[in-house]
């Protein structure tokens, strides 16, 4: 409710003195009466004045006013972005109280406020337009339509207050009997939902044409049919009302942005449907300017202010030229020789006649008319129909240059089998040299690969005889496994087992390389591990690292080229007292060492490794010793990098260390053996399909 002072009031009243008041008498029972007769508008460029300025300043106001039949009996206050107040007054002259709907402006319209002011001054504010979400309309109807009370024997004074952004400002100022205007508004409803749902069929069907023929020309015309529906949709509400009710930026911006990219795939559709590029014809240069111009058009309608009010008579002029221009471009493919069909030119006139009216009208070059207000509906409505014509049309000049091209294709096809008959002959008898020959050295292959997958075999022997024997392992450890998958016939990993009295050392190595050359390396290696604990007499796996390093370099220095082979290893020495407790000392070359208490079987000690191999290496420095006590129970891994590693899952990507943890914690409960056949499971069902990229050693002690 709205309250001014009663000065204010009273000069207002004083202001209507001489205005023509619609008076309903009581015998009067119209369906619609039109109010532009009795009514009047002042323009308002500043955007200054209110309703308090207004009331309160009549008599400086008053001579301003215009009658707004001046603007024709559908007024259209053209393509502005001033502000307007209309005024206007109505008398119910009847005994009874009148019920009506006021319609006072398009639905695109920014803000359209009405003030109503009793004869007890008692006055009312009603908000409506597109700059507030629908939801607070008071009458949830896609046009902008405000609630009319009159008392019995009462005048009832009215301002209305208008303001666009740019658009053209139609005043269809009329009020309805509140049955007569919802039997109208469900016609139309009906009428338009026929509109959309042609559209929308036309918009199926062709996009499926689309998807099964690939052709691009569909592509530009289902997004102009998609765009219309769009700009229709804006025009007349709907948008609004169903689909961005709460953006009221959209609600704004809407028409005009899908009017620019109504036109933008227009103009691709005709130069596409025309071959415009294909015949290379000189029209193709005003396409590109017309193609620009529509994407500064669709570029301008994201701004605001002066710029975007532009926007409205831009894409409208654009629009009328552009389908000018269509005409005058089949006009030339024609002249050319090149046949078009009628159906399209057919649609360009019937869109140019339509589009023009409405066009016309928004200027206001002709009087707004029924045939201006819907001559964008009928217009397009009829394009539409023939566009989709001359599209069935193009679809079956598709099909004909396809059944000329297959039977270009079978003639060609049959001088190819003539001459493939005289080739094969020919060829017969070079495939029978070709594959003897190729017989013969298939045989010689054959043999040598016998005789290289014969030594690797061999060499697989060999390597096996420098691994600890089972009978070994069980003496040595009674509740452990190992883990040892080669990815070739032989390893470039090992594991390794010395006992010596109370103590055993043991160790999981990754040697460089895999298959043969990681084999040789192997040996080397496990070599140079044995002559540091059995003839050097060294316990301390620090120091047998050092004296295992030294070993392998000065092995690889013999060669005189730059070897830079080794090994990466984890080597412990375990020793048991006699209270039942283990002393475990350890030294890592970047191969870690995992013990799982038994205490606190969910967490996982990890001793890291020196940064530094086996070989020959940058700023070597000794390998540090790390000495634990361990318990009954607690379960030691020593692994090399082969497992975690392995390209697989879903995603083929690496097992990592981090999921190789959450599975030993989560096997703990299970007893060493089961553990060993869980690990090999898992990394199978992760490899899958995928090749093993490195040899695998694990072992793990339960102590």
């Amino acid at each position: 409710m709205y309250k001014p002072f009663l000065f204010g009031v009273l000069l207002f009243f004083y202001s209507f003195a001489n205005a023509q008041v619609l008076v309903l008498n009581e015998n009067d029972n119209l369906n619609l009466y039109s109010l532009v007769e009795h009514a009047s508008y002042l323009e308002d460029k500043t955007h200054k004045i209110d309703f308090d300025t207004l009331t309160k300043n009549t008599t400086r106001f008053s001579d301003q006013f215009k009658p707004l039949i001046n603007k024709g009996k559908n007024p259209n206050l053209d393509f502005t972005s001033s502000s307007f107040w209309l005024k206007f007054s109505i008398k119910n002259n009847s005994s009874f109280t009148r019920e009506f709907y006021l319609q006072a402006a398009r639905p695109l319209t920014d803000k359209a406020n009405l003030y109503t002011i009793s004869d007890s001054n008692r006055i009312s504010v009603y908000e409506n337009g597109d700059q507030i979400p629908f939801k607070e309309r008071l009458i949830k109807n896609r046009k902008l339509v405000f609630p009319i009370l009159l008392a019995p024997f009462q005048q009832t004074d009215y301002f209305i207050y208008l303001k666009s952004d740019g658009e053209s400002l139609t005043v269809p100022l009329n009020i309805w009997q509140k049955e007569a205007f919802s039997q109208n508004n469900y016609l139309e409803n009906l009428i338009l939902g026929l509109y959309y749902g042609i559209l929308f069929f036309v918009f199926v069907i062709y996009f499926f044409f689309f998807v099964v023929l690939k052709d691009r020309t569909y592509l530009y015309y289902i997004s102009f049919i998609f765009s219309l529906f769009f700009l229709q949709l804006s025009l007349d509400g709907f948008a609004f009302q169903y689909i961005w009710p709460n953006n009221t930026w959209m609600a704004s911006h809407s028409l005009v942005l899908t009017a620019s990219f109504s036109f933008l795939f227009i103009m691709l559709y005709t130069r596409s449907f025309l071959k415009i590029i294909e015949r290379k014809l000189s029209l193709n240069k005003i396409y590109k300017i017309l193609i620009i111009l529509a994407l500064i058009g669709v570029i301008s309608t994201l701004t605001s202010g002066l710029l975007y009010s532009f926007t409205y008579p831009y894409i409208n002029i654009l629009s009328l030229l552009g389908l000018f221009f269509v005409f005058y471009a089949i006009y030339r493919v024609r002249k050319k020789g090149f046949h078009v069909c009628p159906y399209f030119m057919s649609a360009f006139i019937f869109s140019i006649i339509g589009i023009s009216l409405f066009i016309l009208g928004q200027l206001s070059i002709i009087p707004q008319n029924p045939f201006t207000e819907h001559g964008l509906k009928l217009g397009s409505g009829v394009e539409v129909l023939f566009l989709s014509i001359s599209m069935a049309n193009k679809y079956r000049e598709l099909q004909k240059e396809k059944e000329i091209a297959q039977n270009e294709a079978l003639k060609k096809l049959e001088e190819m089998n003539i001459l493939k008959d005289e080739l094969n002959t020919e060829l017969e008898q070079k495939v029978k040299d070709r594959t003897k020959e190729l017989n013969e050295q298939k045989e010689i292959l054959s043999e040598k690969n016998e005789e290289i997958v014969s030594s690797i075999r061999y060499a697989k022997r060999i390597q096996n005889a420098i691994l600890p024997p089972d009978d070994l392992v069980n003496q040595s450890f009674s509740n452990s496994f190992i883990l040892y998958k080669p990815k070739d016939i032989v390893a470039g990993d090992f594991y390794w087992i010395e006992p010596n009295l109370n103590t055993t050392l043991f160790a999981a190595a990754d040697c460089t390389g895999h298959g043969v050359p990681g084999a040789m390396v192997s040996v080397v290696c496990n070599n140079a591990l044995n002559r540091s604990v059995r003839e050097f007499n060294l316990h301390e796996p620090g120091k047998i690292l050092d004296k295992t390093r030294e070993i392998v370099v000065e092995e690889f220095a013999k060669s005189n080229e730059d070897v830079k082979d080794g090994m990466d290893i984890s080597l412990c020495k375990l020793e048991r007292k006699n209270s039942g407790k283990y002393i475990l000392e350890w030294a890592g070359a970047n191969n870690p060492l995992w013990i799982i208490p038994n205490s606190h079987p969910s967490k996982i000690l990890e001793f890291k490794p020196n940064k530094q191999p086996i070989g020959k290496a940058e700023n070597p420095t000794h390998f540090t010793t790390h000495t634990m006590e361990l318990e009954k129970g607690d379960t030691i891994y020593i692994f090399t990098d082969g497992y975690q590693d392995q390209f697989g899952g879903e995603k083929g990507k690496k097992f990592k260390a981090s999921q190789l943890k959450e599975l030993l914690l989560k096997i703990q409960d299970k007893s060493i053996y089961e553990q060993k056949e869980i690990l090999n499971a898992a990394f199978e069902k992760w490899k899958g399909c995928l090749e093993q990229v490195d040899d695998v050693c694990m072992m793990g002690i339960k102590l």
